[in-house]
Parts: C-alpha cells; structure tokens; sequence
C-alpha cells in the first residue's frame, strides 16, 4: 500500500513535458514493436477459432468490421476466419482487459480518496 501511495505521489509530481515526454517515449517504444512488415498472404491465411457463448451477454454472434467489409463469427463452434479477423479480435479483448483493469484501478483509487474525508 505505501509502495502505490509512493508512486500516485511520484504521478502526481511529474510537470506537463514530463507527462508529455514519457507518454511520446511510450508510443514510440509500441510503434517500433509493431513495424514489422506483414504480408498480404499472411493476413488472409485462414485461422481456426471458437468465440466464447454462454445465455446472456456472449449468446449472440459477434460482428467485426476491418476495412470496411463485415465477418459474422457463430459463437460456440469453431469456424475459420482470415488472420486478420483473429488479429482484430485478439487487438479487440486486450483492450477489453487493460480498459477494465483501468476502471477497476480508478474505482479503487476513488474509495481510497473517499475513505480519507
């Protein structure tokens, strides 16, 4: 717990090009990880996958659009879909994660500061 505190504390006293500095560092590290040039054939190969399906929110099928043309994923079977759909996907339930572990970190710093009045 003191250790977060140290590091909110250390956030909280970054100036504005400090902040700007390491958020451009950041994208540039990315940008350069994922230049790796990528074939065509490559992205069109087709891959096996299988959506999760339960009774309530994952029953339906799942639309996902890339550059404009549509795919219709069944959920529950496995179906063959273009790399590139799988790689959509993949892009698309990693931000799902880091979004929901940003809200849970933001809930969590909210009760800490509300807890202290």
């Amino acid at each position: 717990m003191a250790k977060r505190n140290e590091e909110l504390e250390a956030v909280e006293t970054m100036t504005d090009e400090e902040v700007t500095e390491a958020v451009e560092n950041t994208a540039d590290e990315e940008a350069t990880e994922n230049t790796a040039p990528v074939s065509d054939d490559y992205l069109e190969e087709l891959v096996e996958i299988m959506l999760f399906k339960d009774s309530d929110k994952y029953s339906d099928d799942l639309i996902v659009t890339h550059n404009g043309k549509n795919y219709q994923i069944k959920r529950g079977v496995k179906v063959m879909v273009p790399r590139k759909v799988q790689l959509v996907i993949e892009d698309s339930m990693k931000q799902a994660g880091l979004a929901a572990d940003y809200e849970e970190e933001a809930q969590q710093q909210y009760k800490e500061l509300e807890n202290r009045l």
